[in-house]
């Protein structure tokens, strides 16, 4: 029998909701009105008063561990992990792994200790599919690239875009026939 395919997902603004949560810290410490939708490119230190001391916020203690999941990942992940074998890979500053890794601990129990990788250069990464909010990430990738839609990536048209996790799991879902728990056909002849 076949081994599973693999699909890498990525951690920040795909399965959680990291741009929102930074936009909001941001106008906290520096009084101001900014929206993610604000946010054109993937430097956002572009769109801030404060310039890339806005980075300095991705660095605050447990500000990774309070991120809230993206509305559906969970039960997505959840059912993906039952044909595939899933991946998350996050690019990480060293004082951020620790809250990262708690946090997919608490909302993805699915995803297996072995398959959380850290590392910052995704071009190593070797996989079927790939669901990255980064343009950059996927332009390196070599299996299906899947672009999570984001303020940032509005004008990218590439990638195969999914607005959100229903998506995803329709995507999934439909391309690989897939029915209750039974395959209607070999899901990982694709």
């Amino acid at each position: 029998m076949r081994s599973p395919k693999t699909i890498v997902l990525d951690l920040d603004d795909t399965l959680n909701c990291l741009l929102e949560t930074w936009v909001n810290f941001y106008n906290h410490f520096y009084n101001d009105n900014l929206t993610k939708e604000d946010i054109l490119s993937w430097d956002i230190y572009k769109y801030v008063k404060c310039g890339k001391e806005i980075y300095d916020i991705l660095k605050l203690p447990g500000f990774f561990y309070h991120l809230p999941v993206k509305e559906g990942a969970q039960e997505a992940v959840s059912q993906l992990s039952e044909y595939f074998d899933v991946f998350i890979v996050s690019a990480s500053h060293p004082e951020s792994m620790y809250d990262k890794y708690k946090w997919i601990r608490k909302y993805f129990p699915c995803i297996s200790e072995d398959n959380i990788c850290f590392v910052k250069n995704k071009s190593i990464i070797n996989a079927d599919y790939m669901i990255d909010d980064a343009p950059h990430n996927l332009e390196v990738f070599r299996g299906r690239k899947i672009l999570m839609d984001a303020p940032h990536n509005k004008n990218e048209n590439r990638f195969f875009r999914v607005r959100n996790w229903n998506e995803i799991q329709d995507y999934f879902l439909s391309t690989l026939e897939i029915g209750t728990k039974e395959f209607k056909s070999n899901p990982i002849s694709l």
